[in-house]
């Protein structure tokens, strides 16, 4: 943008010039006036300051611009020089149909090449596409083989969890068996068959008593079923250990022939029933010890802890 010609600067200068020679005087009161007139001289010369260093900024951008005009337009001038200078060669009719002919072989040339590897390439891809089917086919198998595998395996995992939990099943079977024979090594056949204890006075076998008391009584027939139990227990000794125990017949009843059991007669005949039924209790105690002994030198089994009892003592002997 270009400034305001100058003549306008001067116009107003000689406006101000005129107005500052028909200042009134003081005395007219007109001081305020002269004032507002310098304020419009002092924002006329700012504006034009502005408007001069604008002109002054793009008149430099077009002499730049100027400048690198002037640098192409001689670019160009020395290049046309140099192509005006340069020899130009021109061909004759024939020399431009040998080069003709020279291109069009050198195309037929390519041409061949090019239809060449074309063909090579549709080789190669032929048997890419066939490679490709192939390796399709084989993919198809490989996955059927997978969900095969997959199959097998899921079946062997449930058989060989169902084989474990046989296993653990059997495993715990046989611990119990193991233990229930442990308990049954441990039981005594004989001392549960003919369990011997004492109740009060008396000597017991099969909760059958053995002896009579003046204020007990004991019927006969419980007395004689106590000593059968007492002779089938040694009976049943005898047919597995030797020697061989004797036993007699004496007044319709089994007995053992003994003499005396700790200073106590074995006999009913002159006897006090005290001392016979003492007598009768110590034999069924020799009796149980004799069991014990014969469970642990036999193939018997050990008998159980209630064999022996702490309150029952072995007195006496027992005779063959």
């Amino acid at each position: 943008m270009l400034p305001p010609a100058p003549t306008s600067v001067y116009k107003c200068e000689s406006t101000s010039e005129s107005a500052g020679n028909h200042l009134p005087s003081p005395e007219g009161g007109q001081i305020g006036h002269l004032q507002l007139n310098n304020s419009g001289f002092h924002s006329t010369i700012t504006v034009l300051k502005r408007a001069f260093d604008n002109s002054t900024t793009q008149t430099q951008l077009a002499l730049k611009e100027v400048e690198y005009v002037n640098r192409d337009i001689k670019a160009y001038e020395a290049c046309f020089k140099r192509l005006e200078g340069e020899a130009r060669d021109v061909l004759s009719e024939a020399d431009f149909l040998k080069e003709k002919l020279k291109g069009a072989l050198l195309i037929e040339e390519e041409e061949w090449k090019l239809e060449a590897a074309i063909e090579e390439t549709e080789k190669q891809c032929a048997k890419l596409n066939a490679e490709m089917k192939e390796l399709e086919l084989k993919s198809c198998r490989f996955k059927e083989l997978e969900e095969w595998y997959w199959h097998e395996f899921n079946d062997f995992q449930f058989q060989l969890t169902s084989h474990q939990e046989e296993r653990d099943a059997i495993l715990a079977k046989i611990e119990v068996s193991q233990a229930h024979l442990e308990l049954l090594k441990r039981t005594n056949v004989l001392n549960d068959a003919f369990p011997i204890w004492h109740d009060g006075e008396f000597g017991t076998i099969n909760n059958f008593r053995l002896g009579q008391l003046p204020k007990i009584p004991v019927a006969w027939d419980e007395i004689n079923a106590t000593w059968g139990q007492a002779g089938l227990l040694l009976h049943t000794m005898a047919q597995y250990f030797l020697p061989k125990f004797l036993i007699i017949e004496e007044e319709g009843l089994a007995g053992l022939r003994m003499t005396k059991m700790e200073n106590y007669s074995i006999t009913q005949s002159f006897n006090k029933q005290e001392n016979w039924t003492k007598a009768l209790k110590y034999t069924l105690c020799n009796l149980k010890w004799a069991l014990y002994w014969f469970v642990g030198s036999s193939n018997f089994q050990p008998p159980s802890a209630m064999l022996l009892s702490p309150s029952a003592s072995a007195v006496g002997s027992f005779y063959c």
